[in-house]
């Protein structure tokens, strides 16, 4: 089926037939009291032969009057009529309707309801639509989306973020912006972050404009603290009326340069691992647990020089959703340290980002997925030179799904497993690169892990 009025169905030529289906929207506008209200009606022969002479009639609506018709459409008693035409089997028309809401509307109205219009074309055909309903809208109304926003920057910067403001009223209506809660100093600009401003230009119903929020991050903010800031738009036609939303802003200490990325799903939850190492390492670090908050936000990621990304026995493609920001991450400079056993999986190994960026050649067959690892064994003349044979602890996750390797674009072997096969690699040429296919976290002891780390992170410097 195809809708109320029309079918389809296989059948000879000699039995050819237009079947008409008939639908109608109105515009996504706020309407009031003497607002203009626009329909579109598209008529579609959905039938197996043409649709001649079609006639499209459509009732002006109670509580409004006629203001224009497209393509010769005109007002005979209460009904606008359009001239007929033929419409081609597989084809559509569309025509629009556009009406005056009253200047005065009882307070029971609530909604303006559209029925009765209908297509009829030569040989008895026709078809009728379904009613459309429009509610009446506040006089004045404002709408700020996204309703919650998280970012984060070094101490003693600032970072933006673009609220959308639109007007939900059924006059056209300017908004003043203000604050409150937290304690960072916040301001507001326009949509290109240059400009100061207090109050947004006029907008008509239903329009939109965005405003640039910054939030200036105080020199001595601790690492990790988060300061929650409310964001008011508030109607100057009627200043009982307003609407708000939320900037959520993470500091970066300035001796924070590392993010630790919890992307293990908690299944198990093994960060503690990683931040135990972190810690033995001498490292200073900030959280961000993707099983939390999966939008991690890209000028976050860019205040730190490193990060360290795990994925425990998340799959498949546990990094792929992830791919562009540490693209843009990497290709800024920064440091990537990343482990998991099944983050190259079924296709992920393919991916541009596996290749370019991990610096992985992986065909996607099973030839090097799901390897069982007894052994860790380093490199000599590597970052790992000196950490010897270490075994991997498979109760950690419960599974063993390592992978192999091969390294390419120039990347270096660190690691390899029982059969002398890499898996684990570093590269350097901009930006640098760790990347290992079995877990960190049942690397060892935790000594093991604490020498692994303070590796890793004398590879990527000060």
């Amino acid at each position: 089926t195809h809708g109320r009025g029309a079918f389809s169905l296989t059948d000879d030529a000699g039995n050819a037939a237009p079947a008409l289906v008939l639908s109608k929207v109105s515009a996504d506008v706020p309407v009031g009291p003497s607002s203009a209200l626009q329909y579109t009606i598209t008529v579609k022969n959905e039938g197996n032969a043409d649709a001649t002479d079609v006639v499209v009639s459509d009732p002006v609506p109670t509580h409004t009057s006629f203001a224009s018709a497209s393509d010769g459409g005109a007002l005979i008693g209460n009904v606008v009529t359009w001239p007929a035409v033929d419409i081609a089997a597989g084809s559509s028309i569309t025509r629009t309707l556009t009406v005056s809401v009253a200047d005065a509307l009882k307070n029971k109205v609530k909604s303006i309801v559209d029925d009765g219009y209908r297509a009829d074309a030569s040989g008895g055909f026709y078809t009728t639509g379904s009613p459309v309903v429009t509610p009446i809208a506040e006089s004045y109304a404002v709408g700020v989306s996204p309703s919650t926003q998280t970012d984060g920057t070094k101490a003693g910067n600032s970072v933006d973020y673009l609220a959308h403001i639109r007007n939900l009223g059924a006059n056209s209506d300017s908004y003043t912006m203000s604050s409150s809660g937290g304690t960072y100093t916040v301001s507001f600009l326009d949509d290109t972050c240059t400009s100061a401003i207090t109050t947004t230009s006029s907008l008509a119903p239903g329009d939109t404009e965005d405003v640039c929020v910054r939030v200036d991050v105080p020199a001595d903010a601790s690492s990790g603290e988060v300061n929650s800031a409310t964001v008011t738009a508030t109607s100057v036609g009627d200043t009982a009326v307003s609407a708000s939303a939320t900037v959520k802003t993470i500091a970066v200490g300035a001796d924070t340069d590392t993010l630790l990325v919890d992307g293990d799903g908690n299944i198990p939850d093994v960060q503690s691992y990683y931040t135990d190492a972190l810690t033995a390492a001498g490292v200073s670090f900030n959280v961000w647990d993707l099983n939390t908050d999966s939008n991690i936000p890209l000028n976050y990621m860019e205040a730190f020089n490193n990060i360290v990304w795990f994925t425990g026995n998340v799959w498949p493609d546990p990094v792929v959703p992830y791919e562009a920001k540490l693209t843009d991450f990497l290709d800024g400079g920064g440091n990537l340290f990343m482990s998991g056993q099944d983050i190259l999986d079924q296709s992920a190994g393919t991916h541009a980002f596996a290749h370019d960026y991990l610096h992985v050649d992986w065909d996607g067959s099973e030839t090097q997925n799901d390897i069982f690892t007894n052994n860790i064994n380093a490199v000599a003349g590597t970052l790992t030179d000196g950490l010897g044979s270490v075994p991997l602890d498979h109760t950690v996750l419960n599974a063993a799904y390592e992978d192999e390797i091969t390294p390419i674009n120039g990347a270096v072997t660190i690691f390899t497993d029982d059969a002398s096969m890499a898996n684990g690699l570093s590269y350097t040429d901009g930006y640098k690169v760790v990347f290992i296919v079995f877990p960190f976290e049942g690397y060892g002891t935790a000594v093991d892990k604490a020498d692994l780390m303070s590796s890793v992170f004398t590879f990527f410097g000060p």
